[in-house]
């Protein structure tokens, strides 16, 4: 009998009604830091319905191990909204720049090597060897001014550019 490909679920999501097409902020050093307090406010506003039951896809554990990714079910049901915007950041850049999405490695991939460590969503590659960060994505949701700066200031302290979706 074949394996389940896919698993549903069901999880509350907010439906996100503005087009992901581009960052929220775009940061590299050595540029000036943005203004937080406006950038959570850009971030908040985007979001204008309530949250919504949402049946939810996922490669099965067996789907994900055939194509070297994890798969299972939804571990945290609480964040599908912030996966479900991080995924059409990821489809986003596939369609308009396929050399991003070929070099991204997503938190899932590297999380083990940095426990303890808040981590950005994905990081870009680049074509070193080894490969350096060229880039960070982070799916910034609702984030209020202190996590907006907190987040720039770990991206500052390593001189990681970025991009807050």
């Amino acid at each position: 009998m074949a394996a389940r490909q896919l698993l549903q679920q069901t999880a509350l999501a907010r439906p996100f009604l503005f087009p992901v097409n581009r960052p929220v902020l775009t940061w590299a050093p050595p540029e000036p830091d943005p203004d937080f307090e406006a950038t959570s406010y850009r971030l908040k506003a985007r979001w204008t319905e309530p949250h919504r039951e949402t049946v939810v896809y996922t490669a099965s554990r067996h789907t994900g191990f055939r194509l070297g990714g994890l798969g299972g079910p939804v571990k945290h049901p609480d964040q599908v909204t912030h996966d479900l915007l991080l995924s059409a950041v990821y489809l986003f850049c596939l369609a308009n720049h396929p050399l991003v999405a070929a070099h991204w490695l997503g938190e899932e991939c590297y999380r083990d090597e940095h426990r303890g460590e808040k981590l950005p969503d994905a990081k870009i590659l680049d074509d070193a060897s080894p490969p350096n960060i060229a880039l960070v994505i982070e799916s910034g949701g609702e984030y209020d001014a202190p996590r907006v700066e907190a987040f720039h200031r770990s991206c500052k302290a390593k001189a990681l550019a970025y991009q807050l979706w």
